[in-house]
């Protein structure tokens, strides 16, 4: 099913799923690429924008069977998960959600004072020491109240489009002077590298890499946003009814893969071949808005699918880029690849106002789910159906969650070590453990693929210790 207000085409899907998967990681690659070395660090690459693009896949297609299934509107990852797995799993997915979330949130401000306090410092260098106005926290501060606050009150991701195109092209900046800087140095002399690390450091790359392509928390609403390319918003039925379309059967049948014909049988759809009550999905046809929506969830899903090999595409490509080209020019990087350069040059200055900005427009895509996820537990703790909050609900909890982060990220200074913890704890669990469960629980969309299950059930196995080594190689 759609959100109500579904307004996004291919185009607005991948900017904001690119915003998000690009976020802040770019800045950590070069350092995890020299970490982990260039050869062995691409390899992780590789299969974590493969993996994700998979688990992206896989949860709008499990989304879209559950919203058919149990007959609602599945727009956040926590509500599949409950549909999925039952009330205990949502609760302690919650926990992650807002653990992973509020870590993110708390890295992008961090961005922002790493990337504007040395400009401050260096204009002050001859005048004495900075003023209260324009250290590092008055900076976050000014950036929290300008751009994060206001931009967190949007209700929707597809508002937000322009303001993530815009972030996206902040990176693309930053990325392109990178890679330039990179390749003049590279003109006179190379650093040393290692194409393959050792021990411990093998896996060090991992806290950086699995948020280098994350972007499967908001993915539900990216997908409940998307409209149907064939139908207007507003149009009472499908033009296609009657034609072949892909639905679900009470019977848990393969819900993307099963072609049934959509007819009228009294105040309800069937399957033409079965006409069985017991195996048929009872819809009725006046009273509820999924006689429309069910043509529509496989066009959907293709509009989805689009937007996830072109967001892969433009992820790896940037990040592979800068992360490589660094490396091999500079020795010692920081977590943080800016700090490496002085700012006093004027291109040096554009990319690190770029990048406070890129940072701060991600920034509202994410606390979009946090405050979704935050409400979902206020509701079930109330005993209360999920609904869009009231205004007064909607507010408060922005205004919570960005002041918890705020506060948090003037105190800490280091982004590589929240990216690391956050990503290879929550992060790993969430964009793949948890797909995978969705893949191999009984009554998927894949539960007669043989090999799609034993795909899943390897990722979860892999995915764990991953996890594991990625958190304690942070402290080793």
């Amino acid at each position: 099913m759609s959100h109500p207000a579904a307004e996004a085409g291919w185009l607005t899907t991948t900017v904001n799923l690119a915003n998000l998967a690009l976020g802040s990681g770019l800045l950590a690659i070069p350092s995890a690429v020299q970490t982990g070395g260039i050869v062995w660090t691409l390899v992780w690459m590789v299969v974590f924008a493969t993996v994700s693009g998979i688990t992206l896949n896989v949860i709008q297609k499990a989304i879209a069977a559950l919203s058919i299934q149990h007959k609602q509107h599945v727009a956040t990852y926590m509500h599949a998960v409950k549909l999925a797995f039952g009330d205990r799993a949502e609760l302690a997915l919650s926990a992650l959600i807002l653990l992973k979330l509020y870590g993110t949130g708390i890295a992008y401000l961090i961005v922002v004072g790493d990337s504007l306090e040395p400009l401050t410092i260096s204009a002050y260098e001859d005048k004495g020491d900075v003023p209260w106005y324009m250290q590092r926290q008055a900076l976050i501060s000014y950036f929290t109240v300008a751009i994060v606050l206001p931009l967190s009150l949007f209700r929707t991701l597809t508002a937000l489009r322009f303001f993530s195109g815009l972030g996206v092209m902040a990176i693309l900046y930053t990325a392109t002077f990178v890679v330039a800087d990179a390749s003049s140095a590279l003109e006179d002399e190379k650093a040393d590298f290692t194409y393959m690390a050792s021990g411990w450091d093998l896996f060090k790359p991992i806290g950086v890499l699995v948020l280098a392509f994350g972007c499967q928390l908001q993915s539900p609403q990216v997908f409940a946003e998307i409209r149907d390319p064939l139908m207007a918003a507003d149009s009472p039925l499908d033009p296609n009814e009657g034609k072949e379309v892909v639905v679900s059967t009470t019977s848990a049948d393969n819900v993307l893969d099963k072609p049934i014909k959509i007819l009228e049988h009294g105040n309800s759809l069937a399957d033409e071949s079965t006409a069985d009550e017991e195996t048929a999905l009872l819809i009725d046809p006046i009273d509820s808005p999924l006689k429309r929506m069910l043509p529509s969830v496989q066009r959907r899903v293709g509009v989805m699918n689009i937007a996830i090999v072109l967001t892969m595409i433009i992820s790896f490509s940037l990040q592979a880029t800068t992360g490589v080209f660094a490396s091999l020019a500079y020795a010692n990087l920081p977590g943080n690849v800016l700090n490496r350069y002085s700012p006093t040059k004027a291109p040096v200055v554009v990319a690190r106002v770029a990048i406070a900005i890129a940072v701060t427009l991600t920034y509202p895509l994410v606390h979009s789910t946090a405050r979704w996820t935050a409400y979902g537990l206020y509701c079930r703790y109330k005993q209360q159906q999920l609904r869009p909050p009231s205004t007064v609900a909607h507010v408060l909890l922005t205004v919570l969650f960005v002041v918890i982060t705020w506060g948090v990220s003037l105190v800490i200074t280091d982004v590589g070590v929240v990216l690391a913890v956050i990503g290879s704890a929550a992060g790993i669990l969430t964009n793949y453990t948890i797909p995978a469960l969705l893949v191999v629980r009984r009554g998927s969309p894949w539960q007669d693929n043989g090999r799609a299950k034993i795909a899943g059930w390897c990722l979860v196995g892999c995915s764990i210790p991953l996890g594991v080594f990625g958190v304690a190689t942070v402290f080793l």
